[in-house]
């Protein structure tokens, strides 16, 4: 998958990015995992296992259970290894969990439909989508930055800034009933059967990794 104007840093599908990469600041931007110098952008697809948008809430958060085995092990590793003492309990789900900062005036973090497109534009030539309307089952494209916090303490905890959310493909009941179960621990199936079959054209293709 292209997102074509994915151009503020270096753009990595989640399963590239490799080990070793560090912290830095870059413009306002603190602690976050950069490379070449520039904030690294993280491409991640996968399904709405859950979503919590509420104006009246200061962090917006989702979980998102990943196309790829490869994406979602990459992510154990990065919010696991990163954290002091290391995350143990994530690799036991089979969701990734992103979130931001929501002001009172709403979700600043642009939410576009691209579903149906057989390839995705630039974002100011791109619909916009209501945030709201995002559901569980939802096939997803997200990018995300990789942040950590550290306390007073030395406890560090790593997680998964998202900057957009780009819908894929709408749900079906199948698929909602498996993300219902995603947030249980030790669960084995991310997607329905028929999952992969029902692909629209805008995603068909798209399991090959690509450099």
């Amino acid at each position: 998958m292209q997102l074509a104007d994915v151009n503020d840093g270096a753009t990595l599908a989640m399963r590239r990015v490799p080990r070793g990469l560090r912290y830095g600041l870059v413009g306002g931007q603190r602690d976050r995992l950069i490379v070449e110098g520039k904030v690294l952008t993280i491409v991640l697809v996968g399904r709405i296992a859950e979503t919590r948008f509420h104006t009246d809430k200061p962090i917006a958060s989702l979980h998102v259970m990943p196309l790829l085995d490869s994406d979602l092990a990459t992510a154990h590793r990065l919010s696991g290894e990163d954290s002091i003492p290391p995350a143990q309990a994530t690799s036991k789900y089979l969701t990734v969990r992103a979130s931001c900062t929501q002001p009172k005036r709403g979700m600043q973090q642009a939410v576009y439909d691209v579903s149906g497109r057989k390839g995705i534009k630039p974002k100011d030539r791109l619909e916009s989508y209501d945030v709201q309307e995002i559901e569980k089952g939802d096939l997803v494209a997200l990018e995300l930055n990789m942040k950590k916090f550290t306390n007073k303490a030395q406890f560090r905890q790593a997680s998964f800034d998202f900057k957009a959310v780009l819908l894929l493909h709408k749900g079906k009941a199948e698929d909602i009933a498996i993300a219902k179960k995603a947030l249980e621990p030790d669960q084995t199936e991310s997607f329905s059967s028929s999952f992969y079959s029902d692909l629209s054209s805008a995603i068909k293709g798209k399991g090959k990794e690509r450099g």
